[in-house]
C-alpha cells in the first residue's frame, strides 16, 4: 500500500509497504557536470559554406541524455547533445563530444557554452567556455608572375578581400583599411586602404617566389597567405638548390607484383633542371634522379621526381648522396636514408559472437607477403599482435599456412592486428577490426499502487516509479538519465489484449523516475523502456496486478 506522507505525493514523499527509496545518489553520476573538463577544440575558420565547432568533455560518457547550452553570436540560445564517445584505451583520453553547426549567414563571432545539462540537471559554465569563429579572407596580387625591367625595384601590388554577407550571400567584398599586408626575408610591409589594396616596394637582387601574408586587424576575420613570381630581367632565380635545399623522401609504393615507386622533393625550392643522386646502401644501383614537376601553393612549394625501384633487389635501404641543378653538383654532408620494402597484407575478422564491454573476442586471420618474384606466399610462423591503442591485448603466431586465431579481451570497439614480417626487407601487416557489438542491457525497476493508499476503484489515482539502469560503454552499470520510461496496462479479462499506454516520465540523473494515471479495470501493469539507439537494449518489467472494486 502508498501512502501520503505529510500531504505530499512525489518522487521524494513516497514509499510502498516494507520497501522505502534507495537513498539519493549524486546529481551527477556520469561526471558530465563539472565544466573543468569541459573544452572547446580549435576554431573555425569559415568562407562561403557552413562550418562546426566541436566540444569536449573529458573523462565522461554524456551521450545518453548529456548536452551543452550555447549562446551563438547574436545572442540566441540553443542545446546541442553529445553525439559521441570515445572510451580511451592505451593511456588516451576519456571523452565524449559533440559538434555545433555553424551558419555561414551570421555564424561569425564568439561561441559560448555556458552551461552544460545531463538528463534533468544543469550545471552553470562560469566563466563561459568560448571560441571563435573567423571569416576567411584572401590575398589577391594584381600580377604572378610580375615581371620586372633589371634596374627597377619590384612593386608589390594587390588587394585583400574577405567573405562577408552580401545581399542574400556571401562572398568575398574588399576587406577595407588599417589591415598589414607584409613579406618575409626580408620583412616588408604595408596598410590596406579604404579599397582593401596594399602596395609593397620589396628590394631584390635574383629572381624568386615571394611570400605574402595578411594580417587583420581587430575586430579581425583569419589571416591568408599568397605567394608572387617576381621575375627580374637578366636576373635568374636564386640559387637554393644546391646548398640550401634539403632532399626528402614525400612517398614510397611498396613493392607488390610490380616495381616500387619512390617519390622525392626538394622542398621549399622551385629548381629547373634539378636532380637528385640516390643509391643502395652498399653503393649498388647508384643513379640520377630527375626532378621535373614544380608545384606552388601558397603555403608550400617544391620541386618533384620519381624513380621505380627494381622488383627483384630493390627491397633495402638506399640513400640520397647528390643533389644537382645542371652541371653543378652538391654532396650532402649526411645522405638522406630511406628504406624500400615489400609489402605484406592481413586480413582478419570477429569470428566469434557479438560481445558486450569486458567480455572477450576471438580474432581469427591470415597473412601474406610478396617475394622477389612477385609471387604471393604466407607469412608463416610470424608474431601477431593483438593491440587496443597503445595497449596490447595479447599475442600469438601464424601456422605454415600463414593463419591464426586468438582470443582477446578488447578495450573498445576496435582491434588492430600487427604481423610482424620477421625481415628487414618486409612491411609490417597491419589491420583493424570492427568488432561485433552486443547491445548493452538496460534494467528497469519499479512498484506501481493506488497513491493515496487503500482500495482500488474506479479512477483512482495509481503511483509507479523505479529506477532505469543502463551499462555503459566502459562496462560499468549506473543511472540512465534522460530516458522516457512507459507505464502501461492490459486488461486482465483480454489477455490476448496488447498493453496501452497509460502514462510515461523522464528519468532524472539517478535514473529515477515517477509517473501518475487513473485506474479503470482490472488489469496487469507494466513498465518500459523503448530504447531509441541501436547500441542500448529495451527493458520490460511487469510489476503487478491490480483489481478495481
Amino acid at each position: 500500500m502508498i501512502r501520503r506522507i505529510n500531504g505530499l505525493v512525489g518522487a521524494g514523499a513516497v514509499m510502498a509497504a516494507g520497501l522505502a527509496f534507495a537513498p539519493a545518489a549524486s546529481a551527477d553520476p556520469a561526471g558530465c557536470l563539472n565544466s573543468a573538463n569541459l573544452q572547446f577544440s580549435d576554431g573555425a575558420v569559415m568562407a562561403d559554406k557552413a562550418t562546426s565547432v566541436r566540444f569536449v568533455q573529458f573523462g565522461a560518457d554524456c551521450t545518453a541524455g548529456g548536452s551543452v547550452t550555447v549562446t551563438r553570436p547574436n545572442g540566441t540560445v540553443v542545446k546541442v547533445p553529445f553525439g559521441s564517445y570515445w572510451p580511451g584505451t592505451g593511456g588516451t583520453a576519456t571523452y565524449s563530444d559533440g559538434d555545433i553547426p555553424v551558419p555561414v549567414s551570421d555564424g561569425a563571432g564568439i561561441w559560448k557554452i555556458t552551461a552544460l545539462n545531463y538528463g534533468t540537471q544543469s550545471a552553470p559554465v562560469s566563466p563561459a567556455a568560448s571560441v571563435e569563429v573567423l571569416r576567411a579572407t584572401k590575398l589577391i596580387p594584381d600580377a604572378s608572375p610580375l615581371y620586372v625591367a633589371s634596374g627597377q625595384t619590384p612593386v608589390l601590388k594587390g588587394i585583400a578581400k574577405v567573405y562577408a554577407q552580401d545581399g542574400a550571400g556571401v562572398k568575398l567584398v574588399p576587406l577595407g583599411s588599417g589591415h598589414t599586408v607584409f613579406t618575409t626575408n626580408p620583412v616588408k610591409s604595408a596598410k590596406t586602404d579604404a579599397a582593401g589594396r596594399y602596395s609593397i616596394t620589396y628590394p631584390m637582387q635574383y629572381s624568386a617566389i615571394v611570400g605574402l601574408r595578411l594580417q587583420p586587424s581587430a575586430p579581425r576575420p583569419a589571416p591568408s597567405n599568397a605567394s608572387v613570381d617576381v621575375r627580374i630581367a637578366g636576373k635568374p632565380p636564386e640559387n637554393r638548390c644546391l646548398q640550401q635545399a634539403t632532399p626528402r623522401v614525400s612517398s614510397i609504393v611498396a613493392l607488390t607484383d610490380k616495381p616500387a615507386r619512390v617519390n622525392l622533393v626538394l622542398p621549399w625550392a622551385l629548381c629547373s633542371d634539378a636532380a637528385l643522386t640516390v643509391q643502395k646502401t652498399d653503393g649498388t644501383l647508384r643513379q640520377k634522379v630527375a626532378l621535373p614537376t614544380l608545384q606552388e601553393h601558397p603555403d608550400f612549394l617544391g620541386t618533384y621526381g620519381t624513380f621505380q625501384v627494381s622488383l627483384a633487389v630493390g627491397a633495402s635501404n638506399w640513400l640520397i648522396t647528390d643533389v644537382h641543378q645542371g652541371a653543378q653538383s652538391h654532396k650532402l654532408a649526411t645522405p638522406v636514408a630511406f628504406s624500400v620494402k615489400r609489402s605484406s597484407k592481413v586480413t582478419a575478422s570477429h569470428t566469434s559472437a557479438a560481445i558486450l564491454p569486458g567480455q572477450s573476442a576471438t580474432i581469427a586471420g591470415s597473412a601474406t607477403q610478396y617475394t622477389a618474384s612477385g609471387a604471393v606466399v604466407a607469412l608463416a610462423n610470424k608474431v601477431v599482435a593483438f593491440r587496443s591503442g597503445q595497449t596490447t591485448l595479447g599475442y600469438t603466431r601464424t601456422n605454415a599456412y600463414g593463419r591464426f586465431s586468438a582470443t582477446v579481451k578488447p578495450l573498445g570497439g576496435y582491434v588492430d592486428v600487427v604481423v610482424n614480417p620477421g625481415s628487414t626487407q618486409v612491411a609490417y601487416a597491419f589491420t583493424t577490426v570492427a568488432l561485433k557489438l552486443a547491445p548493452r542491457p538496460t534494467t528497469i525497476t519499479g512498484t506501481a499502487g493506488p497513491t493515496a493508499g487503500g482500495v482500488i476503484r474506479p479512477g483512482s489515482k495509481m503511483s509507479t516509479y523505479g529506477r532505469l539502469t543502463v551499462m555503459f560503454s566502459s562496462g560499468k552499470t549506473g543511472p540512465f538519465a534522460g530516458q522516457k520510461v512507459l507505464v502501461q496496462t492490459r486488461p486482465k479479462a483480454n489477455p490476448a489484449a496488447p498493453y496501452s499506454t497509460v502514462a510515461s516520465a523522464t528519468t532524472t540523473s539517478t535514473g529515477y523516475y515517477y509517473a501518475n494515471w487513473n485506474a479503470s479495470v482490472d488489469a496487469d501493469v507494466r513498465v518500459v523502456y523503448v530504447s531509441p539507439y541501436s547500441s542500448i537494449k529495451s527493458a520490460y518489467r511487469w510489476l503487478r496486478s491490480i483489481d478495481v472494486q
